[in-house]
């Protein structure tokens, strides 16, 4: 996708992606969403259902309160890429795969709980070389789900941000054995 897209309603979804086969959904436009009333039903920019589908973003993808930017299973920010989330959302929500944020990409997350990367399964890898990583009050950057089964595969981090802002109260990186409630 190329053009603009733009939604101000709530339970929207910018591009969805799935079928049979492996493939990228690509944005290289811009995807606008306002904010979803509810986190537990929120406007996505990016979905995908399917772990054979990869969701890269080339362009800009900016969301609003408790709204999530990516959720899938591998997600890619591409270079010269950006990612703006508002207050209590989530910038990419991976189910298993890779995520991997390339150098020259921006990530900007707002406040209350919002978090940039939130990985919520085992057995993967994320790659984060992002130029900028800017993190709200009471948020977080990266949030991996433990599994409590000693024999679940790890997840691999690799961060080499040179630029991470935290405000107050704010978290980087964290690991937890339940859910952000």
């Amino acid at each position: 996708m190329t053009g603009s897209i733009e939604l101000t309603g709530d339970k929207s979804i910018g591009m969805y992606a799935t079928g049979t086969g492996s493939y990228i959904a690509l944005n290289e436009g811009a995807i606008l969403l306002g904010n979803s009333i509810n986190q537990n039903n929120p406007n996505v920019g990016m979905y995908t259902d399917k772990l054979s589908i990869t969701l890269r973003n080339n362009g800009k993808i900016s969301v609003g309160k408790n709204a999530i930017g990516m959720y899938g299973y591998n997600s890619i920010l591409g270079g010269a890429s950006s990612l703006i989330v508002g207050d209590g959302g989530i910038g990419i929500y991976s189910r298993g795969g890779d995520v991997t944020l390339n150098l020259g990409s921006k990530i900007k997350i707002g406040k209350n709980k919002a978090t940039g990367i939130y990985y919520a399964q085992k057995n993967g890898n994320i790659l984060n070389e992002a130029s900028s990583f800017e993190i709200g009050e009471s948020s977080y950057g990266i949030v991996v789900e433990k599994e409590s089964d000693p024999l679940t595969p790890p997840v691999t981090l690799i961060s080499r941000t040179p630029n991470v802002s935290l405000s107050n109260q704010s978290i980087f990186f964290c690991i937890l054995k339940t859910k952000i409630e």
